[in-house]
Parts: C-alpha cells; structure tokens; sequence
C-alpha cells in the first residue's frame, strides 16, 4: 500500500507542475503523467491505470505497467530517505602551534 502524498497541480499551457511536498520540491511534467501520478495517489490499482493508458496510448500494457511502476518508485517510495541526514557536529580543536615551509 502505498502512501498517500500532498500533491498541487498547476496545468500550464502543455505542461503540469507537480509540486510535492514531503521532498519540498517541483517537477515538470507532461499532462498525461501527471495525471498517473494523480491516479496514483488517488491509490487506484496499477493494472486499472495501465489498461487505460495502454487504450489511450496504442501500447502494451507491460510497457505502460513498467511505466507506471516507474512512476511509483520515484515519487511514492523512499519519499523522506532522500533527504540529507543530520551530521553531528564534532567539536574543532584550534592548532596551537603552525608550522610552514617556504620553498
């Protein structure tokens, strides 16, 4: 089951902006991905998605289920590991003494 993402979506001219939330980020996408990724997140089954797409589209549904699945690894698994982890600062020790050469 995957989990259900805050998603805004901004049609504009050709394309639709996908902003997401838990990464703070947006992508730029063609209509009809956006509108998987839509359908996705709806949590409509990803056989049910492809068959429609694979009429719409004239390809196989394997492509379109691949497709698809795609779709699902970037944007609905792993949507916090990408973020950076918090490093522990460690305290600076300060050189008392330098030393330089000069060549």
């Amino acid at each position: 089951m995957r989990k259900k993402l805050n998603l805004l979506f901004k049609p504009i001219e050709d394309k639709t902006i996908v902003w997401l939330e838990q990464k703070n980020e947006y992508t730029v996408l063609e209509n009809t991905t956006a509108q998987l990724l839509e359908e996705l997140n709806k949590g409509i089954e990803i056989n049910t998605i492809a068959a429609e797409l694979s009429e719409k589209m004239s390809t196989p549904k394997e492509a379109c289920i691949g497709f698809i699945s795609e779709l699902e690894e970037r944007y609905f698994e792993n949507t916090l590991s990408d973020q950076p982890k918090a490093v522990a600062i460690q305290t600076i020790k300060i050189p008392s003494v330098l030393e330089f050469q000069k060549f």
